[in-house]
């Protein structure tokens, strides 16, 4: 597909309205459209967005979207792909709030439906796991991903802290032949 302003808006308007559960959940919904389908980025390069994506604050999903969208289109990708990622919530939210404030509550079908995708998303985001872990061949890498799961199962150790520490430490053991300049 030809890559156009309007393409990249309408990818992220799909991506937006038809991944339910966030950001990790989003992670394999966007590698099958723009790596896969669409070819706009190596598996590398996808790999590389999401961990810059992880790493700054905000939310992963409007995070990888302007950086996709900034890296392929400029600015004016930036910041179609981030309004095409976060308009299909935002009227969602409009729309749940409206019947919130008419019912007083959310509807039973409703909340058995937001039931059911948060077990979905569970399984979506156990799958992006998955999946970076399979793009990770090497061992110091494979290292820090136990390190990180570790440290927050049996600790309880912040996100925060083991995002910026392991984040550190992958720059600094990273052979040279693998620093690559994610811009």
């Amino acid at each position: 597909m030809k890559l156009s302003l309007k393409n990249l808006f309408l990818t992220y308007l799909k991506i937006g309205a038809f991944t339910l559960g966030g950001g990790y959940a989003m992670i394999p919904v966007v590698e099958k459209e723009l790596v896969d389908k669409k070819g706009w980025l190596e598996p590398t390069s996808f790999y590389h967005m999401i961990s810059v994506a992880q790493a700054i604050p905000g939310m992963i999903a409007l995070n990888s979207a302007i950086y996709v969208g900034y890296r392929l289109k400029g600015i004016k990708g930036a910041m179609v792909s981030g309004i095409g990622v976060i308009l299909p919530a935002f009227l969602m939210m409009l729309v749940i709030a409206g019947v919130w404030t008419q019912l007083g509550e959310i509807p039973p079908l409703l909340a058995a439906f937001f039931e059911g995708v948060r077990v979905v998303v569970v399984g979506l985001i156990l799958y992006a796991g998955y999946k970076l872990f399979l793009s990770s061949n090497n061992p110091q890498r494979l290292l820090i991903m136990a390190l990180a799961f570790g440290l927050v199962l049996f600790l309880d150790i912040h996100p925060f802290y083991l995002i910026v520490t392991l984040a550190l430490m992958s720059i600094i053991f990273a052979p040279k032949e693998e620093r690559h300049d994610l811009t």
